[in-house]
């Protein structure tokens, strides 16, 4: 059963080249913010690990067309295919379609950056998704109609001039795979909760960081700590990855996102940040992770 699967299931789903730990487990670089103002404070440092408690997914394909600057400019396109063709609350994810004659869901843009959507259950063990933010809804379901499958795998007939971005059968670029080990750590003013910094870090690779600035809603190049990366603005429709102002880049095989909100500067901060051994990692978060 696939259970409430939507375009907002899809928050900064990233492709992941997993690094390894010394336990097997896949590794994450941590960064801290060593000297915060007066004012502000570390309130949470946490390693997390994604678990299987959700629809597996099978492929995930990102197409687009345009620039360096923006390589979605003139067009884009995200497929992916879910294991399960079951699709619980289908009526609640959108308006009821039909799509290849099987029943589905349809979800209009909201703003100008947040996609287009479909979702449908191919057969009863494969449910698809596309989304666009160049597509409207009627236009994905023509693209549908167009798609071959051999078993879990969907392939397009006609890329209407787009290119293949990220290829990645993770977790769609999974926005972490399964058992990989992110770290997480947050900043903030006890008397005020308008003001906060995260940071996170994850293992991952260059198609992730595109994947990651696609659903971050877009974003302009930055350099970040001597690396390509990208700004995202604070924006009410800026899409469904960040809530406030963050930037994200890819290091040593780790892909890194600061999200602010209030005054604070994300690309200004991410230079003040510095790395941290496993030994003051644990001590951190001894301290101060969430049980």
């Amino acid at each position: 059963m696939v259970a409430g699967v939507g375009v907002g299931a899809f928050a900064l789903l990233v492709g992941i080249a997993l690094t390894t730990g010394d336990d097997g487990s896949p590794a994450a670089i941590r960064l801290v913010w060593p000297d915060p103002p007066d004012g502000i404070e570390l309130l949470d440092a946490d390693d997390v690990t994604l678990v299987d408690d959700g629809p597996g997914v099978s492929q995930g394909l990102l197409f687009g067309a345009g620039t360096d600057d923006d390589p979605f400019a003139d067009g884009d396109l995200l497929l992916a295919t879910f294991d399960g063709g079951e699709i619980e609350d289908l009526d609640g994810l959108g308006d009821p379609i039909t799509v290849r004659g099987h029943a589905g869901a349809a979800v209009a843009p909201q703003g100008p950056n947040v996609p287009a959507s479909i979702i449908w259950a191919e057969n009863e063990s494969l449910s698809v998704m596309l989304a666009s933010r160049s597509y409207d809804t009627l236009q994905l379901i023509d693209i549908a109609e167009s798609l071959t499958f051999d078993g879990h795998l969907a392939s397009l007939a006609d890329t209407d001039g787009l290119d293949l971005l990220v290829d990645n059968d993770l977790l769609a670029f999974g926005s972490y795979s399964v058992g990989a080990k992110r770290s997480i750590v947050s900043y903030g003013r006890t008397d005020d909760e308008s003001t906060s910094v995260t940071v996170r870090a994850a293992p991952g690779d260059p198609s992730g960081l595109l994947g990651a600035r696609y659903f971050a809603g877009g974003g302009e190049p930055v350099t970040v700590r001597g690396e390509q990366g990208w700004l995202v603005a604070d924006d009410e429709d800026a899409g469904f990855g960040f809530d406030g102002n963050a930037v994200v880049w890819l290091a040593d095989g780790v892909i890194f996102t600061v999200r602010t909100t209030g005054d604070l500067d994300p690309a200004a901060l991410a230079e003040q940040l510095e790395g941290i051994d496993d030994k003051a990692w644990r001590k951190l978060v001894d301290e101060f992770g969430q049980p």
